[in-house]
């Protein structure tokens, strides 16, 4: 009888150091993948390697386009309060589905040029404006909800730039990860 309670103990014990290791690794075999192939955060997926990265919100962002039906961008600098929590939110694990309620956000948004233009700038890796370029865009300013009745003829069009340093260069440099055009609301 002695014989019995001690097997399931025993058992018990092994799982116990088997099952945790074989779990952990699996956690950090899937956050591996998906941060290597789908772009999560490093800080996301069970935080494994967040602190072996320098990937955080700061080296990533999203510039917003509203495509008019005669092929001209306009840039979207000023974002509701409420899209910049989606921006946020999608940027951390930036599918186009994440992208979708951003998206719909903006196509609900009535915009409006104001008549103001802002100076294109360029900025070195301290964050210190190098120039001025010679070329200059519309800003859109957010006017409140668009009546649900009122249909849009524009695509939006969101890139997703992920910020990175060459050592070597000693230069801070923005790359195009990828860009989601939505046609229609989804």
């Amino acid at each position: 009888m002695a014989l019995l309670v001690g097997r399931p103990q025993i058992w018990l014990y092994w799982a116990s150091r088997l099952v945790i290791p074989v779990i952990m690794m699996l956690m950090v075999g899937r956050a591996a993948y998906l941060s290597s192939e789908y772009n999560l955060s490093t800080w996301k997926g069970g935080g494994m390697g967040m602190f072996a990265s320098a990937d955080s919100a700061a080296t990533r962002f999203a510039q917003v386009y509203i495509e008019a039906p005669n092929g001209e961008r306009y840039p979207i600098f000023r974002l509701t309060q409420e899209q910049n929590r989606l921006t946020q939110t999608a940027l951390w694990y930036p599918l186009r589905q994440n992208f979708v309620p951003l998206a719909n956000s903006i196509r609900a948004t009535q915009w409006a040029t104001l008549g103001t233009t802002e100076q294109v700038r360029h900025y070195n890796s301290k964050a210190e404006l190098l120039r001025t370029g010679p070329e200059s865009k519309e800003v859109l300013s957010p006017l409140g909800i668009r009546p649900p009745e009122e249909t849009t003829d524009f695509i939006v069009i969101i890139d997703f730039y992920s910020m990175s340093y060459e050592v070597g260069a000693r230069k801070l440099q923005a790359n195009l990860i990828d860009s989601f055009r939505f046609e229609q609301a989804e």
